[in-house]
């Protein structure tokens, strides 16, 4: 999950080199454009912890009223154990707010490398528009 969200982040950033150097160019300042991007990533990941949260609801509903049920010699053997043959679900709102919080952690480890990328900038080449090779230093 976080390369996937890394890899979205950093797309993000390199692909609109251009808009942020004419961002630049016309007055904004490197502060107000990381602020931007913050901004835009927080969006992101909002979106993505309440979409994930709501296409799950209905799954973790139905196993909770609905559990696993194990069968056969795992079932003995949980049964001697002094366990139910039961695989249960757990609804605690806090397993939701950890999960939304590691994500948010997540983002902003993130946003290191492509807000440091975005600060050092160079102006003359993101307006010129050259290669995405070029912007990152590799060729």
């Amino acid at each position: 999950m976080g390369f996937g969200l890394f890899a979205t982040v950093m797309m993000m950033t390199l692909e609109r080199q251009r808009e942020f150097g004419v961002m630049l160019a016309t007055g904004m300042v490197r502060s107000q454009l990381l602020g931007l991007l913050f901004i835009e990533s927080a969006f992101i990941c909002l979106l993505g912890i309440v979409i994930g949260t709501l296409l799950s609801m209905p799954v973790l509903g139905y196993f909770f009223l609905n559990p696993i049920e194990i069968t056969g010699d795992a079932a003995q053997m949980m049964l001697e154990a002094g366990f139910e043959p039961i695989l249960p679900v757990h609804l605690d709102p806090s397993l939701f707010m950890t999960q939304a919080v590691a994500v948010t952690f997540i983002l902003l480890l993130c946003l290191v490398y492509p807000s440091w990328r975005l600060y050092r900038l160079n102006l003359v080449s993101a307006l010129k528009g050259g290669s995405h090779a070029h912007q990152i230093g590799v060729a």
